[in-house]
């Protein structure tokens, strides 16, 4: 639809709130298309867009729109501002796709994968979880807790506690076992 288009795409939408998680990741995943993204969601899922490592709210999609776009509350709108009223609270968000916020070299196959695996079960240790993922992939042969050690993550910390640079740096660590690379 968008091809040949001269400049990027702004997104404006009222979201449905049962498909509003979905879409974001669609717009992230194709973020060469666009450069920013005016959203009204439920006021639950614009907070988990913008939490951060260490609260109840952060998981992968904090994660996955955290790598690649900054995203800001812009105000919240009350259910009585629609006909018929919501029985939520509703927020619009706006979600820039920064050009400038790069991460050369980033297997974003391994990134989403580690991160899935480490938040299917965010309630136990990394080294439970990640560390096995990690020596579960093609190439590395264990090592895992090693990589955790050289990325400078504490292999008792939850993945709630994880920061968007943490797992790229796991992630390219990761991925430069498996293709033979040495930092």
């Amino acid at each position: 639809i968008f091809g040949g288009m001269p400049d990027k795409v702004k997104v404006v939408s009222n979201l449905p709130y049962n498909i509003s998680s979905p879409v974001v990741e669609l717009l992230v995943r194709h973020r060469s298309i666009f450069s920013q993204a005016v959203l009204m969601v439920q006021r639950e899922v614009a907070r988990r867009f913008i939490a951060g490592p260490g609260t109840r709210e952060y998981g992968l999609l904090s994660l996955n729109i955290g790598l690649w776009a900054r995203v800001r509350v812009l105000f919240d709108v009350r259910p009585g501002s629609f006909t018929p009223p919501p029985a939520v609270m509703s927020s619009v968000v706006s979600v820039e796709f920064d050009p400038g916020i790069t991460h050369d070299g980033l297997d974003e196959t391994i990134f989403r994968d580690m991160t899935g695996a480490a938040f299917r079960q965010r309630r136990k240790m990394i080294r439970n979880t990640l560390v096995p993922f990690i020596d579960s992939l093609n190439g590395i042969g264990g090592g895992g807790a090693s990589m955790l050690e050289s990325a400078g993550i504490d292999p008792a910390a939850r993945p709630e506690n994880l920061s968007v640079d943490d797992f790229v740096r796991l992630t390219m660590l990761a991925a430069e076992r498996m293709h033979g690379r040495k930092r």
